[in-house]
C-alpha cells in the first residue's frame, strides 16, 4: 500500500461528511439574504443598470478588442463592483478591496497572456502628414536656382 491519503481519507480529516451536516434549503433563508444584500449592495435592477451602462462604455473602447479575456473579465467585475458602490453603501469595504483584487488579476494576466497592441489607424492623422512633409523637404529641399 502506498503512504499518500486517498482523497476521501483527507476530506475525511477535514471534518464531518456532508450527509453529517444540517442541510437548510436556500428558499428558507433567501428573503432575508436578499435584504442584506441590498443593504450594502443597492437594488439589484439599479446595480444592473448601472453596471449594463459602464460595460457598455468598456466595450465601446478602442483597445477592448485587443485585451486578453482575463482583462476583460477584471473590467466587467470592476464594474460591477463600481455600481454597487454608486448605488449601495459605498463604505462597504469588501466593494473597494474586490475592486483592487480585480485589478491585480487583471495585471497578473499580462504575464500570461501577451498583449498585442492595436493596429494602426488606416487614415493618416495630422501628425503623420506632417512627417512625411517634413521628411519629403529634408530629402528633397527646393531648387535654390529654381527661386531665382
Amino acid at each position: 500500500m502506498s503512504d499518500e491519503k486517498s482523497l476521501i481519507e483527507i476530506l475525511r480529516a477535514m471534518g464531518p461528511s456532508i450527509n453529517e451536516l444540517s442541510y437548510q434549503p436556500k428558499e428558507k433563508n433567501m428573503s432575508v439574504n436578499l435584504y442584506e444584500r441590498a443593504r450594502t449592495h443597492g437594488d439589484f435592477i439599479d446595480v444592473a443598470s448601472y453596471s449594463q451602462s459602464i460595460k457598455e462604455i468598456l466595450h465601446s473602447g478602442k483597445n477592448w478588442p485587443s485585451l486578453n479575456d482575463s482583462q476583460k473579465e477584471s473590467l466587467e467585475f470592476i464594474a460591477a463592483k463600481m455600481a454597487r458602490i454608486l448605488n449601495g453603501n459605498a463604505n462597504f469595504r469588501d466593494h473597494w478591496d474586490d475592486i483592487a483584487g480585480y485589478g491585480q488579476l487583471g495585471s497578473d494576466s499580462l504575464a500570461v497572456q501577451p498583449v498585442t497592441p492595436p493596429a494602426a489607424p488606416q487614415n493618416p492623422g495630422i501628425d503623420d502628414v506632417i512627417t512625411q512633409a517634413l521628411q519629403q523637404a529634408i530629402i528633397a529641399p527646393p531648387n535654390e536656382d529654381a527661386q531665382q
